[in-house]
C-alpha cells in the first residue's frame, strides 16, 4: 500500500514515515522509510502489506528530517490504520499533516470487488453474527502497538510509559472446552468491533478471564463501548445479549479495573449512618439479590473506606453490590439496622425507596449506582444543651406525644415543601396535635444537601432559632434525619449567639447527637460574616 501527504518543505528537508511496525522503524526515525517528493509537493512512500501481518492495526506519524539532521514531528495524536484480512494491495492512503484519525483499509472480496472496512462507529455487533471469521491467520498484538503510541508534540516522537494508562478487563464467564473469550469494542485497542484485531483474554482461574490494554492518558475522559464474546475451535461465536457496555475510564476509580460478569451489570447500594459497634446496616426489597423482603430477608452490608460525604465531611458509608441483568425492572427496597447481639431490627419508617432506571441511559462502567441518604427509623432524638433537641422529623401523632413528654415546647422545622411531598407528610394532622400540646411551630426551609441553600439561609435560621430560645422554649430542631441541616443550625447558634469556636461547637453537638454530620466547610465560610 502507499501513503501520501501534501506538504511544502524547505530545500534539503525530507519527510519520513515512522510508526509502530518494523517496516516503519518501530518509532525510530533513523530506521523509518523516506518519502519521495513528487509534483505539487506530494510526498509518497510504498510499504509492503506483508510487513504489517494482516489482519492488524498499526500507528504512525510523519516526521521531517531537516537539512541539519534534526527531527520535527507531526503535531497531534498518532494516525491509526486498521488492516483487514484481505486488504486491497495497491491502496493509497491520503493523509493531512496534523489531522489524525482512524483509517480503515478497504478489503478485497474473493470476486475481486472492493468492500470498505466497517466503521468503528457502526451499530453494536449482533448476538449471532452473520458470518464466521477466517481461521488460522496471524493476529498482531495491539497491546505492544498501543504501548508505542507517540505523544502528541513529543520532542523525539516516542511515548513514555508515563503517557499511558493501563485498563484491565476482568469477567466471570462459564466457558466450554475449546472456547476462547474476547473483549471487543469501539476503540482500536479493542479491535474496532473486529475480534480478529483483539487478542483473546487470559484465563486467571476457573471461569475468570482478564485482558490488559494501554491507552493514552488524554483519552481517559472519552467514552467507548465494548462487549464480551466467546469463540469455539469451529469458529462459531457467542455474543453477550443486551446493549453494548459503556466504559468511561476517568470515572473508574481508584483503579482502572472492570470486574464484570457475563450478561450482567453491578448494582451498588450505599448509605451513610454511624451505627454502634454491634449494629450492621442491612437492605432488602423486591429483588431476590437483596433478600426478596422476607425470603430469606435482609442482606448485610459492609462498611466501605473513608470518603467525602454529601455534607462535605469524611465518613464511611455502608455498601452492597449485587449482580443484575442490564434491563433490571423498577423495584422497591428499604434499609434495616440490625443489632447483631440482640437481633433487634430497626426498619426505616419512611415510604419504600424506589429504584427506576432510564432504559435509554447506558450503565456506565457496567454499574448502576444508588447513593442513598437519610436513614430514619424510630423517633430517636437527643437533648443538646442549652434547651435544644435534635432529631429526625416526626411522622405520626405518637411521635408528637413522645416529644411532649420529653418537654418539647417548640419545633423548628427545616424541611422543604419537596421533603413534605416526597415523604407524604400529613402536615395538617401534625399541626393540630402540636396545637393541642401548645407546641409552637416555626418552619424555615433549607434544601437538603444543598451548599448554596445552607449558605444563604443559615444566618436567618439562626436568628429564628434564637428568638424561640430567648422565649424560654425547649426547641426540637429537625430536618429529615436530624444529621445534617439541624445540627448545622445548632452549631451556628452556638457560635454566633453563644460565642463558641467552630470546632468546640461541632464537638459539643456531636457529643450529644452522635449521628450528627453538619457541613463544616460551609459553616466555616458563613461564620466569617457578622451575625
Amino acid at each position: 500500500m502507499r501513503f501520501r501527504l501534501q506538504r511544502r518543505l524547505p530545500y534539503g528537508d525530507c519527510l519520513l514515515l515512522v510508526g509502530s511496525s518494523q517496516s516503519l522503524g518501530q518509532w525510530d526515525p533513523n530506521a523509518a522509510p523516506v518519502c519521495e517528493w513528487t509534483s505539487n509537493h506530494f510526498w509518497t512512500v510504498p510499504v509492503p502489506i506483508p510487513s504489517f501481518h494482516a489482519p492488524s492495526r498499526f500507528e504512525f506519524k510523519f516526521c521531517v528530517r531537516t537539512a541539519d539532521g534534526t527531527f520535527q514531528w507531526e503535531p497531534g495524536a498518532n494516525h491509526v490504520a486498521l488492516l483487514p484480512l484481505n486488504p486491497q494491495p495497491n491502496y493509497t492512503l491520503d493523509l493531512q499533516w496534523g489531522l489524525s484519525s482512524d483509517h480503515f483499509i478497504p478489503q478485497r472480496a474473493s470476486n475481486g470487488h472492493i468492500h470498505p472496512h466497517p466503521s468503528a462507529l457502526a451499530a453494536s455487533p449482533p448476538p449471532t453474527p452473520a458470518r464466521n471469521p477466517a481461521r488460522g491467520l496471524p493476529v498482531s498484538d495491539p497491546l505492544s502497538i498501543a504501548a508505542a503510541r507517540v505523544a502528541a508534540g513529543a520532542q523525539n516522537g516516542v511515548q513514555t510509559p508515563d503517557d499511558l494508562e493501563s485498563l484491565v478487563f476482568r469477567v466471570e464467564c462459564r466457558v466450554v472446552d475449546n472456547e476462547n473469550l474476547y473483549v471487543v469494542g469501539s476503540i482500536p485497542e479493542l479491535g474496532v468491533w473486529n475480534k480478529m484485531h483483539s487478542p483473546p483474554m487470559r484465563p486467571v482461574s476457573a471461569n475468570l478471564f482478564e485482558l490488559t490494554i494501554q491507552i493514552q492518558r488524554n483519552r481517559l475522559n472519552h467514552r467507548f463501548e465494548y462487549k464480551y464474546l466467546t469463540r469455539r475451535s469451529d469458529a462459531s461465536r457467542r455474543w453477550e445479549h443486551g446493549p453494548n457496555r459503556v466504559a468511561l475510564p476517568s470515572a473508574k476509580l481508584p483503579d482502572r479495573v472492570w470486574d464484570d460478569r457475563w450478561e450482567c451489570i453491578r448494582l451498588d447500594f450505599s448509605i451513610y449512618y454511624p451505627a454502634k459497634n454491634a449494629d450492621i446496616m442491612h437492605i432488602t426489597g423486591d429483588l431476590p439479590q437483596i433478600g426478596a423482603w422476607f425470603k430469606p430477608g435482609p442482606i448485610p452490608m459492609q462498611l466501605g473506606p473513608v470518603e467525602m460525604l454529601e455534607t462535605d465531611v469524611k465518613g464511611r458509608k455502608w455498601h452492597l453490590s449485587v449482580w443484575v441483568k442490564p434491563d433490571v425492572q423498577p423495584f422497591s427496597y428499604r434499609y434495616i439496622l440490625v443489632d447483631t447481639v440482640s437481633k433487634h431490627e430497626l426498619w426505616e419508617r419512611e415510604p419504600n425507596r424506589r429504584a427506576q432506571f432510564d432504559a435509554d441511559e447506558a450503565a456506565v462502567n457496567s454499574e448502576r449506582i444508588l447513593r442513598d441518604v437519610n436513614f430514619v427509623s424510630d423517633l430517636m432524638f437527643d437533648l443538646v444543651p442549652p434547651n435544644m433537641f435534635i432529631g429526625p422529623y416526626p411522622q405520626s401523632l405518637d411521635d408528637i406525644e413522645k416529644m411532649a413528654r420529653a418537654g418539647v415546647t417548640a419545633v423548628f422545622n427545616l424541611q422543604t415543601d419537596e421533603d413534605f411531598e416526597h415523604r407524604a407528610i400529613q402536615w395538617s394532622l401534625l399541626l393540630e396535635r402540636y396545637k393541642h400540646h401548645d407546641i409552637k411551630v416555626v418552619r424555615f426551609q433549607i434544601r437538603d444537601f444543598d451548599r448554596d441553600s445552607l449558605r444563604e439561609k443559615l444566618n436567618g435560621a439562626t436568628h429564628a432559632l434564637d428568638v424561640l430560645l430567648k422565649e424560654g422554649r425547649k426547641v426540637y430542631i429537625h430536618c429529615t434525619a436530624g444529621m445534617g441541616r439541624a445540627p448545622a443550625c445548632a452549631v451556628a447558634y452556638l457560635c454566633w449567639v453563644k460565642g463558641m469556636g467552630l470546632e468546640d461547637a461541632v464537638a459539643h453537638v456531636k457529643k450529644y447527637r452522635k449521628v450528627a454530620v453538619p457541613n463544616v466547610p460551609v459553616l466555616r465560610e458563613v461564620l466569617k460574616h457578622p451575625y
